[in-house]
């Protein structure tokens, strides 16, 4: 039903008067947006409210009930208008506690980031924090005084939304339990190659095989295989798996003098064939600055099998 501001302050007044005879008329204003406050009374809160049988009644709730329908049991008073002070009839409803919250979040009157009363961040801090790649979480945890789930939580954008959901960060690498943090590709100090041997590897990889392309580049076979299933430098290759044609993949194994890792040539195997049996693998070893583990495999035929065949065909 439709009602003035006069009719509604003559209703208001009589329903107060009711427990209190002597209570002062009740005066309303019209404020912007054609919302109505109460300006003769002192309102406590954010609601208006009466005290009616021992508890508090607002307002909006007993305007509803007298101009508009009953409120169902376990519903609440909503306001169209988004403020909380009017009492304007048109602009009120009744509707569910969960109602009020989707008007909260679609109307964006949700409490966040800075806005939030519990918040101990900035967003310069919430910036800072989503787009570090040089401190540990731990650095990052006594920085700025919180919890690493409060860490995660920024880094995969599930809070600080309005601030993170513009933004790009460096992937991170993480390492064992410490959770140290690299930075990915060029960037991480420790990187042998560049995006553009990354890019020319993932071509060379269509008509060579990885052991040839880790021994041109200086790399191991393994960093090259990590490459070609997406699972190191993805954001050069994508994430995905480099499909290669087994028809050209030869037998190519790298051994003796052409591993690039190893730490002994063919002439040292050789000096090692030759010493005496009797002398101890760890002697040798520390003679040769090499595991006592790799002696007694070249001397059990087990690596170099290249100096052992050469041997048995002289």
């Amino acid at each position: 039903m439709s009602i003035s501001i006069e009719e509604l302050e003559e209703k208001l007044t009589e329903h107060f008067r009711e427990n209190w005879p002597n209570r002062k008329p009740v005066r309303l204003k019209e404020m912007d947006g054609g919302c109505w406050h109460v300006t003769s009374h002192k309102v406590p809160g954010k609601y208006p409210a009466i005290r009616k049988d021992g508890e508090n009644i607002t307002v909006s709730r007993l305007v509803q009930e007298m101009c508009n329908s009953k409120i169902p049991e376990g519903h609440v008073a909503r306001h169209k208008c988004d403020n909380m002070k009017c009492v304007n009839p048109e602009h009120i409803c009744s509707g569910t506690v969960q109602d009020n919250v989707n008007d909260k979040i679609e109307r964006n009157r949700q409490p966040r980031g800075i806005t939030a009363g519990m918040h101990k961040l900035t967003e310069e801090n919430v910036r800072a924090i989503f787009l570090d790649s040089i401190h540990s979480e731990d650095d990052l945890c006594s920085i700025f005084k919180v919890e690493k789930t409060t860490l995660g939580y920024i880094r995969r954008k599930n809070s600080w939304k309005h601030i993170t959901s513009g933004l790009q960060r460096i992937t991170l690498l993480y390492e064992g339990d410490k959770k140290s943090i690299a930075t990915s590709g060029t960037c991480n100090g420790n990187s042998k190659l560049t995006e553009q041997q990354i890019s020319t590897i993932v071509e060379e990889m269509k008509s060579e095989p990885c052991a040839k392309i880790a021994e041109k580049y200086g790399v191991s076979p393994s960093l090259i295989q990590q490459i070609r299933r997406g699972e190191s430098w993805k954001h050069v290759t994508g994430g995905d798996i480099i499909p290669v044609d087994l028809s050209i993949r030869k037998k190519y194994v790298l051994k003796g003098d052409t591993h690039p890792q190893s730490k002994i040539n063919s002439e040292i195997v050789k000096k090692i064939l030759a010493e005496d049996r009797k002398i101890f693998s760890k002697i040798l070893a520390d003679k040769y600055s090499v595991s006592a583990s790799l002696i007694r495999q070249i001397r059990q035929g087990k690596a170099w099998k290249s100096i052992h065949q050469e041997d048995n065909n002289k």
